[in-house]
């Protein structure tokens, strides 16, 4: 080896233990100057430290292992891979799940030149030298690690390195965004080390990193390590030129040893006599120079974000106390007036009124009329900031404080969740009013366009003389029908119905429309649920006897407490089961919606929809929500020919909703806030 390149990895002479003498973020983040101000904990020495690379590795795996494997439970490590700084870190992270049994949680992404920039320029040939002769080096020491090289953005920008490293986190196919399950995400590693910390010398980017353990040791220290671990000599010998990929500047990466000595003089960990005496004075102006510079230019990272005070909200009232009272006293006093409760819902989740919620729902454990309460109860289990403990309240009055017994706090939230989301179903019986309505000249409901079959039955009219208007026409009203081999869903004016025969199980879920206009007071209970093996046809027969009588359908909080050989972990998982497919059929819909077939039906339905309007009131308003949420407090436009001559021209949907993303869908409202319970 050359003395060069002994004097850049060799250069530190005296032992001192690396916990003593190391120093951390804490300790110079409220320095003026991170480089001045020297920790008490400290003291001047007269030669810089020498680190031993094999004890030194050993403990930032150890490091790595207690806190961030078994401490923080972290699912997997991803690092980006260029250097010998990533080639270290990569390297203590394998081990550390390698110790932990888990070797191939931890992978690697080098970010290298496409071949259509090669082609383009062949010089770009000369960063090709880590894929050639880093990478087959490094899956020999990390066999069980996933080792990639990703061509697909721009090498040399360092805000997409980032994005694309931080995609493939949680994203198993970026292009198509599916997710990883929580357990098989990764968490992104940084690699800054303590000279470029000093320096605040890496991007702002970089900061989203969730794990940065080389920030104890000096660059010179990282190439010690990585000679010790017999990383090719090409890599250290990269990290001694300029890369203006890698930011490394020709001043800093020509005099790494040096570099680092002024900085910890300035850290008062290394005396002044030291500097003076082993580095020219004309390199020392120079170094000292660029040390000023990146400190003026960098300092700002440590201060981002910058966040304002709240000396500017002015915040309102949020609930009408007094009106909360009244609406408790009714519900103790067992009064079938559930109307109350209904208005006030969804102003206590809009304002996130936790402590009322759960107020509210508890009152009802010591209502007489506990069942007339229940939608309301059902879905204010969706009020943000809910905590654990008034959830439990909230569920041991919904089970008549005969709750379940919860093994584990999972079984509870998911209790809360399903108990939100029923609510939900029960209180969005507009999102189908306009997709069962027949139009124009007789045709066809976009249910039945979308492909589900309308059925008629005796019990869908109570009173056929009256006005389709009248809410005392219908009985159960008409319904929508789909089903496969496998599942069956319905859509019908008092209730909606998924049930499934598979191998998981079958079940079959019974939500009630808990509209006050129509609905409430059609079925006796708010939600139903059957284990039995129920035929498609049993379905489209089913009766209100069927439901409350026939003892093949559970009120929905007894069939949880119920000592029916399964367990409640089995229970949620059919309810959730249900559910599950019940978005996805909602889903599809808004798929159809989006073709090009969807929306010429919809355009037909809308042109009829105006005709049919009053001049001076739109027939309906158009809005997104998202999976499982009632159709209040959305953002609409109202459906006028300018926007039905937008849409014919345009032919997308979502260039006329107001606030579609990934996980909203499309929905219809006779309001412009939605349509309130």
């Amino acid at each position: 080896m050359s003395i060069s390149k002994i004097k850049f990895i060799g250069f530190f002479i005296l032992f001192f233990n690396f916990s003593q003498i190391s120093l951390s973020y804490s300790a110079i983040k409220d320095c003026e100057d991170p480089l001045v101000k020297q920790s008490n904990a400290l003291q001047k020495v007269d030669y810089p430290r020498k680190i031993n690379p094999a004890k030194t590795f050993d403990a930032l795996v150890e490091w790595i292992h207690d806190e961030i494997v078994v401490k923080r439970k972290a699912p997997g490590l991803i690092v980006g891979i260029s250097g010998t700084d990533s080639i270290l870190t990569f390297l203590a992270s394998y081990k550390a799940f390698e110790k932990a049994g888990r070797a191939d949680r931890v992978a690697a992404i080098h970010f290298g030149p496409s071949e259509a920039l090669l082609d383009e320029n062949p010089a770009a040939s000369a960063h090709l030298w880590f894929q050639t002769q880093i990478i087959p080096w490094l899956k020999k020491q990390a066999p069980q690690a996933e080792i990639l090289v990703d061509t697909s953005v721009d090498f040399k920008r360092d805000g997409l390195r980032w994005g694309a490293l931080m995609d493939w986190s949680v994203f198993k196919d970026p292009s198509t965004r599916e997710m990883r399950a929580l357990n098989e995400q990764y968490w992104t590693v940084g690699t800054r080390n303590a000279t470029e910390e000093a320096l605040f010398s890496y991007s702002s980017i970089s900061r989203v990193a969730s794990v940065q353990p080389l920030l104890h040791l000096w660059k010179s220290e990282v190439l010690k390590i990585t000679q010790y671990l017999g990383v090719p000599e090409i890599a250290i010998d990269k990290s001694c030129e300029v890369d203006c990929i890698c930011g490394r500047e020709r001043l800093p990466s020509h005099n790494i040893p040096e570099l680092d000595a002024l900085i910890m003089q300035r850290q008062g960990l290394l005396s002044e006599d030291y500097v003076q005496k082993n580095i020219p004075i004309e390199l020392r102006f120079f170094l000292n120079k660029y040390i000023d510079l990146k400190i003026n230019e960098g300092s700002f990272k440590r201060q981002i974000p910058y966040l304002p005070n709240d000396s500017f909200v002015f915040s309102e009232p949020l609930m009408d106390l007094e009106n909360v009272a009244q609406v408790k006293k009714l519900i103790l006093e067992g009064s079938s007036n559930s109307k109350a409760l209904s208005k006030l819902t969804p102003e206590i989740i809009e304002n996130e009124a936790a402590p009322i919620a759960s107020d509210l729902v508890s009152a009802i454990a010591s209502s007489p009329n506990r069942e007339n309460w229940m939608p309301e109860a059902l879905v204010l289990f969706n009020t943000p900031g809910l905590r654990l403990s008034q959830k439990k309240q909230m569920l041991s009055s919904i089970f008549s404080t005969a709750l379940p017994k919860l093994i584990t706090a999972g079984e509870l939230e998911g209790l809360s969740k399903l108990s939100a989301r029923l609510g939900n179903y029960g209180f969005s019986f507009p999102q189908w009013r306009f997709l069962t309505q027949n139009y124009g000249n007789n045709q066809p409901a976009l249910a039945e366009q979308f492909g589900m079959k309308s059925l008629v039955r005796e019990n869908d009219i109570r009173d056929v003389s009256l006005e389709k208007s009248n809410p005392d026409r219908d009985e159960l009203g008409r319904g929508f029908v789909w089903h496969d081999d496998h599942w069956y869903v319905e859509y019908r004016r008092a209730y909606i119905v998924v049930s499934n025969k598979t191998d998981q199980g079958s079940a079959t879920l019974v939500i009630r429309n808990n509209s006050h206009f129509f609905g409430r007071d059609r079925l006796k209970k708010t939600v139903y649920f059957s284990l039995k093996n129920l035929s498609f046809d049993e379905l489209e027969d089913l009766t209100v006897t069927d439901l409350d009588n026939s003892g093949e359908y559970y009120r929905w909080q007894d069939f949880l407490r119920a000592h029916s050989g399964i367990s409640l972990e089995e229970k949620i998982k059919r309810t959730s089961r249900l559910l599950d497919y019940l978005g996805e059929f909602n889903k599809k819909q808004d798929s159809w919606f989006h073709s090009a077939n969807g929306i010429e039906a919809l355009l037909g339905f809308f042109e009829a929809k105006i005709k049919q309007a009053q001049a001076a009131k739109p027939p309906l308003f158009l809005g997104a929500i998202t999976q499982d949420s009632p159709s209040w407090n959305m953002s609409t436009v109202p459906l006028t020919l300018e926007l039905v001559a937008h849409l014919r021209q345009k032919k997308n949907l979502d260039e006329v909703l107001p606030h579609t993303t990934i996980n909203t869908r499309f929905v219809m409202t006779s309001g412009p806030n939605g349509d309130m319970p």
